[in-house]
């Protein structure tokens, strides 16, 4: 293994070229008693390694996304690194060159473009995920919402309408200067809603910078995507001291009015996982529904309206990792 392939407080396996890191919170439980909980995990690490074929994790690119060599502050090379540690090799895909997202994706990440995707390539996404395909989308819905992706319409079909009108401020506290308005948000325990990929990080913070609110679809006739198929399940919320500013003036400073802005709960990420509708019953798109696991299949798209979270500015917080992870 290479240095910076290690990860502190983990264990490591590795076979050949493929290696796979264990986190200390899979191993032991950190509550008291601190019971020992690594079988399953440290089988599951062996298998992974010792199977002939590595699945990817691939990063479309051509349209201004984050770049997964890039080193600097606003790069994606910490989070690609981790990625690796999880035994996935790591993949630049331009969709309009390949035609099509390969068989060993296991994962598909779009990552804060800054162009449009063509019908061509939205139509290549559309199939992936209509064959039971993952998609994790990092936005940055507020840079220039007169830019769109063409990714808002295909993600509406799946239930998850984003407010690219809207960015979140917070009221933060600072030792030196009391109260000061920022657009970055902390995310902790009271803020995670329950779900597999939030299940481990009640005592981990994650900063997002920059971001926008997410709304769910209602349910739109028998023949929407929406309608009994998928369920749309809010992963992190705003903290309540945050509103959504509506009225956004370059060099203007934001203040809350309680009839134009978004007040709290505000959404900043979703997951949308396609579901077994004879084990939920009929009727809507099921959003925030407790489901068995049983009733989870097939396609699912995690959305969070921020990419800096992600980012080497700030993957380093306490959970901005964790929950990019869980994610993919």
């Amino acid at each position: 293994l290479k240095l910076q392939a290690l990860e502190l407080n983990s264990i490591a396996f590795q076979c050949g070229e493929r290696n796979k890191h264990v986190l200390q919170r899979d191993v032991m439980e950190l509550a008291y008693p601190f019971k020992f909980i690594g079988e399953e995990a440290f089988t599951s690490a062996i298998l992974s390694i010792s199977e002939g074929k590595q699945t990817g994790v691939f990063f479309t690119i051509g349209h201004g996304e984050r770049e997964i060599d890039e080193f600097d502050r606003y790069g994606f090379s910490s989070v690609v690194e981790s990625i690796k540690r999880d035994n996935f090799k790591v993949i630049a895909l331009d969709l309009l060159g390949k035609k099509e997202i390969p068989d060993n994706c296991e994962v598909l990440v779009i990552a804060g473009p800054t162009k449009p995707f063509s019908t061509e390539e939205i139509n290549i996404i559309r199939g992936y995920l209509g064959n039971n395909g993952k998609l994790l989308v990092m936005l940055e819905p507020a840079l220039d919402p007169n830019l769109p992706t063409g990714l808002k319409p295909m993600l509406q079909d799946y239930g998850v309408k984003l407010r690219d009108d809207v960015l979140i401020y917070n009221k933060e506290k600072n030792p030196m200067f009391g109260f000061q308005l920022v657009s970055k948000v902390h995310v902790s325990k009271d803020e995670y809603q329950e779900h597999k990929i939030t299940k481990e990080m009640s005592n981990l913070s994650t900063v997002f910078f920059g971001a926008c609110g997410i709304e769910t679809v209602k349910a739109h006739g028998d023949q929407g995507l929406v309608n009994r198929n998928f369920v749309v399940k809010p992963l992190a919320y705003a903290p309540d001291q945050a509103w959504g500013e509506v009225t956004i003036i370059a060099n203007v400073k934001p203040v809350y009015s309680p009839d134009e802005d978004l007040s709290g709960p505000i959404s900043l990420a979703v997951a949308v996982e396609q579901v077994d509708p004879n084990a939920i019953g009929s009727g809507g798109s099921h959003e925030g529904s407790s489901l068995d696991k049983d009733a989870i299949e097939g396609t699912r798209i995690v959305v969070f309206t921020d990419v800096d979270f992600a980012a080497n500015e700030f993957i380093r917080n306490p959970g901005n990792q964790d929950l990019l992870r869980n994610s993919v």
